[in-house]
């Protein structure tokens, strides 16, 4: 285990990270919670018009109701198009984990900030890299993060460990950044899998729910309820939901990206020198961003 003194904490990152980091979730939070909205809304409709049917004196309130309904999932579509909140929700991600990335490599000394550089260049060229991951996002608004903003750029243990021996900041990267990430990723992928399953037996219980109510109202002329419409309803809002957490991508994705955290880990053991463990980080580093960078393409490309 790495001593307190060297450990790099998440605490210990970039302001911007920080900024980064809570705007995105928010702005996930916040999309999630109104896509659910018209999940719900969409699909309470039909069951708000057949609850109304079982009373006639509640026929014409019901549909009213429903309209309504409709009317309010409409205008949450609209919203979550109009304020980009997905997009504002993974570009903040992707600015957060390029800082993290930019932070570790300099507190690490690695590839573009090495040993050999001075400390006062390697502050000017981590200060250039910021901005210039400032500049690849500008639209994004920090203002949610309130008093992250004002918080520093290089902090203290970022200088710490970049001036400890190449040892020591061995034992804190393969401690606090590889087996951390690997872990962060390893229960990611086991918690998609397990969600992925449970709606799995939801869907078909739905389904299959859908087509006994579909088959009594066939089979019973006299029946002029038909429950097939609510169970179709919220089959359909749950196939939506599936599709906008994709458990069974991030469960596969990040499975594999915690095999390879793995196997870079054990990679550690042969590390003997400074150039050494500059290209073991710098193999790390690659590796998450490449996640980072495919996450953030597949966004894009919707």
């Amino acid at each position: 285990m790495s001593s307190p003194e060297l450990s790099f904490p998440p605490q210990a990152l970039p302001a911007l990270y920080h900024a980064a980091d809570q705007t995105s979730l928010k702005k996930q939070q916040s999309y999630l919670r109104l896509f659910l909205c018209v999940l719900i809304t969409t699909s309470a409709a039909p069951a708000v018009i057949i609850l109304g049917a079982l009373c006639s004196s509640l026929a014409q309130p019901a549909r009213f109701i429903a309209a309504i309904l409709l009317v309010t999932s409409l205008l949450i579509t609209a919203k979550i198009k109009d304020s980009q909140r997905e997009r504002t929700w993974y570009g903040a991600r992707a600015v957060a984990e390029s800082v993290k990335t930019s932070a570790w490599r300099f507190a690490m000394a690695a590839d573009p900030f090495p040993v050999s550089l001075a400390s006062p260049a390697a502050q000017s060229l981590f200060q250039t890299t910021l901005n210039e991951i400032l500049k690849d996002r500008q639209s994004l608004n920090y203002s949610s993060a309130g008093e992250t903003n004002s918080q520093a750029q290089i902090t203290a243990q970022m200088q710490s460990l970049r001036n400890a021996t190449w040892q020591e900041r061995l034992q804190t990267y393969v401690t606090d950044r590889v087996q951390d990430q690997r872990h962060w990723y390893a229960k990611k992928a086991s918690d998609s899998d397990s969600r992925e399953s449970i709606y799995f037996w939801v869907i078909l219980s739905s389904q299959l729910a859908s087509v006994v109510a579909a088959a009594a109202f066939a089979a019973w002329p006299t029946l002029h309820i038909n429950l097939a419409a609510i169970f179709t309803a919220g089959t359909a809002s749950l196939l939506a939901w599936l599709q906008v957490k994709r458990y069974q991508e991030t469960a596969q994705s990040y499975a594999l990206a915690a095999q390879e955290l793995g196997i870079i880990e054990a990679g550690a053991a042969t590390v003997t020198s400074e150039q050494e463990f500059a290209k073991f980080v710098a193999d790390a580093e690659n590796a998450m961003s490449r996640e980072h960078t495919l996450w953030v393409a597949k966004k894009d490309a919707k």
